[in-house]
């Protein structure tokens, strides 16, 4: 927790010499990250007024572009990303989209 950024944020820590650096601070951007299968955390989301928010970004360094809205207040309240399939860049997530049950799917960034 860090109270500068009144939210929870993430460090990579370097193991051999025990230095680290704030690499996300949950902000009104966004308010979690979930990393690729190379550690950098290109994926967040955030809830707004029952509206939730899945963003990327191409790099560390760059922006954060939509990728999908939620109303959750229709019925849509589940779309959690878990990960990243390293062979093909697909994400995986537990959502209810399209299906009153929670499943576990493969979603698509470059087709949004």
């Amino acid at each position: 927790y860090d109270r500068r950024d009144r939210a929870y944020s993430i460090f990579r820590t370097n193991l051999y010499d025990s230095t680290f650096v704030k690499v996300f601070g949950g902000d009104a951007d966004s308010t979690m990250a979930v990393p690729d299968a190379d550690g950098r955390l290109l994926y967040a989301s955030k809830i707004e007024d029952s509206i939730a928010t899945v963003l990327y970004r191409d790099s560390e360094s760059g922006p954060f572009e939509e990728l999908v809205q939620l109303d959750l207040n229709d019925g849509q309240g589940v779309f959690n990303i878990l990960g990243q399939d390293p062979a093909d860049q697909k994400l995986y997530v537990l959502t209810n989209l399209g299906r009153d049950t929670t499943y576990l799917a493969k979603f698509n960034i470059t087709s949004k």
